[in-house]
């Protein structure tokens, strides 16, 4: 028989945190693509429960889309 703390902390590992703050449509992306936003957390070694952690999986997503993302005018560039 299992003890409260043990069914607590069964809980504690399928529920789903929130990232601390919303997502740009391309960080959605990203998130997306792994999962959920627990999932993306997990592939960096980190524990969405954890404030300081969540913020540093959050700097890791917002720096991912800003690489993917096109630079302003990248089109015009090429342009003589």
């Amino acid at each position: 028989m299992s003890s409260p703390t043990d069914s607590n902390h069964s809980m504690d590992s399928i529920k789903q945190h929130a990232p601390p703050q919303p997502f740009t449509p391309a960080e959605a992306s990203i998130v997306d693509s792994y999962g959920s936003w627990d999932a993306f957390c997990r592939v960096y070694g980190l524990k969405p429960a954890n404030p300081d952690e969540a913020v540093e999986a959050y700097c890791i997503v917002r720096q991912m889309a800003r690489y993917d993302s096109p630079a302003p005018n990248s089109d015009n560039a090429a342009s003589p």
